[in-house]
């Protein structure tokens, strides 16, 4: 059983050499690091090209979605059977792995660790999980209300998670036209629908930050983040183009387009953001998608 772990990175070189650090650290070693650099210009491409055990695809920004992408065909093509993959800023604990494993692989599942930020030591988010006697659903926010060692989850996220190869041959990889913000769920509903199910494991933990001196934005009961507007003109063309044509609800995508309208009253800007705005409206339901907005 071979496992590769893939990283994909854009500008974060000291990140990137945490995470790598922690990956080489594993108890349970990892066949191979597979890093995907998004047109890095931070000196992250001269310092991979110095190392001797990471196989380092170059190729120009194409977002997450575009790393994730590249990343996950690259190892399923060389026949890896477990891929493990994250991000530039995810650090697993040094039995992360290990503990995936060892609660025994079945290709039915996707293995997810715990999301922990380092600091305050909470889940990086809520998380839904399933108690397998009751049927029950909870969502939890502290580590202690983890209280058996596996629980099925309602998403895989491309954070961490070990997927069997089966998942990408049944469901695709990753859909690098979203770019940024979403492209994590559009894949999850691929996987759910292909037949896979998620679980979280208690024990294995992965630290990452959560957003710091980033203000929330609460509008008609819903919480979204305050961002320079072309990371929310991807957020919200691809929330609308997953509602429309992902989940077939038309309903559902023009309240979300509401809902970002709405949340115009909160914002700096306001007459560059509305302009990105309806133009990201007017792509979700058009279908449009690609890097279509240069980062800033």
């Amino acid at each position: 059983m071979s496992i590769v772990a893939v990283i994909v990175t854009y500008n974060r070189l000291n990140l990137l050499k945490a995470c790598i650090d922690a990956v080489r650290s594993q108890t349970y070693k990892s066949e191979e690091i597979i890093v995907v650099n998004n047109g890095s210009t931070d000196g992250t491409t001269e310092w991979l090209n110095s190392q001797t055990d990471v196989l380092v695809v170059h190729q120009e920004n194409l977002g997450g979605a575009g790393g994730f992408y590249t990343g996950i065909k690259t190892a399923h093509e060389k026949g890896h059977d477990w891929i493990w993959v994250m991000d530039d800023d995810a650090e697993p604990q040094i039995h992360c792995l290990e503990k995936l494993v060892n609660v025994g692989l079945d290709g039915n599942y996707t293995y997810v660790p715990v999301s922990v930020d380092p600091i305050t030591k909470k889940l990086c988010w809520p998380t839904l999980v399933i108690h397998k006697n009751s049927g029950t659903t909870e969502t939890i926010e502290e580590l202690s209300q983890l209280r058996e060692q596996t629980l099925e989850t309602d998403k895989s996220n491309l954070l961490g998670t070990l997927f069997y190869r089966q998942v990408f041959e049944l469901a695709g990889y990753p859909n690098p036209d979203l770019f940024i913000r979403g492209d994590e769920i559009e894949f999850d509903l691929r996987v759910q629908k292909a037949g896979f199910r998620a679980l979280l494991v208690k024990d294995a933990i992965i630290y990452h930050p959560t957003p710091k001196n980033v203000i929330p934005i609460i509008f008609l009961g819903m919480k979204i983040y305050s961002e320079p507007g072309w990371k929310t003109f991807y957020h919200l063309r691809n929330k609308i183009y997953i509602q429309a044509y992902v989940k077939r609800d038309l309903k559902k995508a023009l309240l979300v387009s509401v809902f970002f309208l709405g949340i115009l009253l909160f914002e700096d800007q306001k007459l560059k953001r509305i302009q990105l705005y309806i133009r990201a409206i007017k792509d979700g339901f058009g279908g449009k998608l690609g890097k279509t907005i240069i980062p800033m």
